[in-house]
Parts: C-alpha cells; sequence; structure tokens
C-alpha cells in the first residue's frame, strides 16, 4: 500500500521497479481514485513529468505486492543529464508515454461505461468537437465514423496531423495536463463524417 508518489506530489526521480507489483492510480477532479494501470518488475515510471516540464505527477503509483516492492531511483538530474547527452533517448521515452497514455484513457473510458460516468455525442460532417484554446474538461472515444486532429499554425494556416477512426481515444495530452493546471486545447478536432462519440468529463 505504500506510495512510490501521489498524484500532484513534485516529480524529483524516475523508477525502475525491480520487484513486485505497483497499480498507476489517477483521481479525477473531485472524484475517487481509479486504476488505470498495473507496472511489474522491469517498469520503468515518472520519466513523463521530467520529459514534458512540469514539476508535478499527473498520476500516482503504488505498490501493490503483499511482500512489498523494491525500487531504484535516478534522480531528475542526472536523468535529464542522460537525455540530454543521447537524444534519442527522448523520443524513444515519448513513444513508450504516447502508447501508455492511449491505453490508460481506454481504462479509465471503460471504467466510466461500466459506472455510468460518460455519455454518448454524435457529430455532424464538418463539426467541431474542441478547437485550439478551448478548455481541456473531457476526453473522447471514437466509437464510429472518424475525426481529424490538425494544429494552427503561426501563419494561420491549419496542419493536420492524425486521422482517428473507431476505438482510437483522443483529448488526454492537455486533460492530464489540467489535472494539477489550467490547461487548454492544442489542437483542433473536426468530424470528417458522421461520427458517435464516448465522453468523459474528468
Amino acid at each position: 500500500g505504500e506510495a512510490a508518489f501521489e498524484q500532484g506530489s513534485q516529480a524529483t526521480a524516475v523508477y525502475l521497479l525491480r520487484e513486485g507489483k505497483c497499480q498507476v492510480e489517477y483521481s479525477p477532479s473531485g472524484g475517487t481514485p481509479r486504476v488505470v494501470a498495473e507496472l511489474s518488475a522491469g517498469d520503468h515510471f515518472g520519466e513523463n513529468a521530467i520529459l514534458e516540464g512540469r514539476t508535478y505527477r499527473n498520476s500516482g503509483v503504488r505498490c501493490i505486492s503483499a511482500g512489498g516492492c523494491s525500487v531504484a531511483l535516478l534522480s531528475k538530474a542526472a536523468f535529464s543529464e542522460s537525455v540530454k547527452a543521447e537524444p534519442g533517448l527522448a523520443q524513444r521515452f515519448d513513444a513508450i508515454a504516447a502508447h501508455r497514455t492511449r491505453d490508460r484513457l481506454r481504462t479509465v473510458i471503460q471504467m466510466a461505461v461500466e459506472r455510468a460516468e460518460c455519455t454518448e455525442h454524435r457529430l455532424q460532417p464538418g463539426e467541431h468537437v474542441y478547437s485550439a484554446g478551448d478548455a481541456a474538461e473531457c476526453f473522447y472515444l471514437v466509437d464510429s465514423g472518424s475525426v481529424q486532429l490538425s494544429y494552427p499554425t503561426a501563419d494561420g494556416r491549419v496542419l493536420p496531423v492524425r486521422l482517428l477512426h473507431e476505438g482510437d481515444v483522443f483529448g488526454g495530452a492537455g486533460l492530464w495536463h489540467a489535472l494539477v493546471d489550467a490547461s487548454t486545447r492544442r489542437e483542433t478536432a473536426v468530424a470528417m463524417e458522421a461520427v458517435m462519440m464516448v465522453v468523459v468529463r474528468a
């Protein structure tokens, strides 16, 4: 039951789980903690906050093994120096983080569905799910149809970056930051055809 760190705590180190199992916990605003992932020996965690330049944790990690857990720590300074010395490390960590975030959001959505804490929303082609600058208050699962994510450029153009289809989860990046600090969307999401979505509020 002991925590390696709690949600909202200072990000001071990266961890390697050497023995035992831990669970990753996420607490929505005013809600009860939800288990969104499980970690086993050999897994690393805690690097996202440092890579993203945050000083706080957007989730907590707690030991769940009866015999306890053993972790190795790498300080924030040492980890940052390692990434600077080998730039490719940051790209690999970013890819791992993106995969983890999608998996954890799917877990949260599934729990929300089971608890009837989500809503369904239908959009017609061309309708906006949200626009750049909007408050990050929800995340989404595409139930049917397709959604285009795009970023506005400094010269006023719109740069498409990803087309989402059935089963894809999006809107989570801004939401994780909003757990502690106010955050706005950096991208715009538009329905490309008739879309049915599952919407979960933080």
